[in-house]
């Protein structure tokens, strides 16, 4: 956004809305230069992020964990074309979401259910009992009855099935990380 105010030019861009935030920036200074050596003296301010007050601008932390690679991918690009949401990191199984969790401490995990050296619900105990304000979504394509049981006991925060939309899945992600800030204000 370019704007005049009480003699400043002001830019504000976001690099996480639109790759090309750099070249706007470029563009704003040259406008400046032709401002400048046509009217009276203005200062320049330059933004590079939210415009809006840090708190309204908080970046949600998420971490992918599913063993399918093409899982990890299609939601790796549908969470780095959200502005707001920062992927931390991607696992192909529990062990390395514990791993995961513990280095990067996300505000919320899409965790795949059935997965090879350690299933979701186990790498969910274990993130819980050492990082309780983490979000936790199951991600999984079950719809066995038994799921539904497990998921009741299981330490996690909501479920979605993988034929879910991808607007839903991060609409859910979204919320949860919303909560996640809700809860950490009000500790």
């Amino acid at each position: 956004m370019l704007d005049l105010v009480k003699g400043s030019l002001i830019f504000f861009a976001s690099p996480r809305s639109s790759p090309k935030w750099l070249t706007r920036l470029i563009l704003a200074v040259e406008v400046f230069r032709v401002f400048v050596s046509l009217h009276s003296p203005v200062t320049l301010e330059l933004s590079v992020g939210c415009p809006m007050l840090s708190s309204e601008c908080k970046v949600l932390r998420v971490l992918i964990v599913d063993d399918h690679e093409l899982t990890r991918f299609s939601l790796k690009l549908a969470m780095q074309r959200q502005a707001g949401i920062e992927l931390v990191g991607l696992a192909s199984n529990g062990r390395e979401a514990v791993e995961m969790a513990d280095r990067h401490c996300p505000d919320v995990i899409v965790l795949d259910l059935q997965m090879p050296v350690m299933d979701g619900l186990s790498a969910s105990t274990q993130i819980k009992s050492v990082h309780p304000q983490i979000k936790i979504l199951a991600y999984s394509s079950l719809e066995d009855p038994q799921t539904e049981v497990m998921l009741q006991t299981a330490k996690v925060d909501a479920f979605c099935n993988k034929e879910t939309a991808v607007q839903d899945l991060i609409a859910i992600v979204n919320q949860l990380g919303q909560e996640a800030e809700h809860k950490k204000s009000h500790s």
